[in-house]
């Protein structure tokens, strides 16, 4: 748990943990389209979590930008986001929406 797919203010695999309760909830805003080429788009997001192995309660925050390419071409979002928990920050790229 932890990284690009919850907990994005923790390093990939943080937490070693299978038995856990994972919430992730984002605000997307989309631009308009440019040269119909992309579509840029903002996101910020809450992640957080109930670990019942550990008893542990996990949080992190952040923002993070989207490139949509033209739907002609059929390639996923592409994504950078920058997460925040009490660990410091974390910086992910990836493909593809976390939901």
């Amino acid at each position: 748990l932890g990284g690009l797919y919850g907990l994005r203010g923790y390093k990939a695999f943080y937490f070693n943990t299978s038995h856990y309760i994972l919430n992730i909830s984002e605000i997307r805003i989309y631009l308009k389209e440019f040269f119909e080429l992309f579509k840029p788009g903002l996101v910020f997001f809450i992640d957080n979590s109930y670990m019942f192995d550990r008893k542990k309660f996990a949080f992190s925050y952040g923002f993070g930008l989207r490139i949509e390419i033209t739907k002609a071409y059929d390639l996923p979002v592409m994504r950078i986001d920058i997460g925040f928990s009490e660990e410091g920050k974390y910086l992910s790229f990836g493909e593809g929406q976390s939901f």
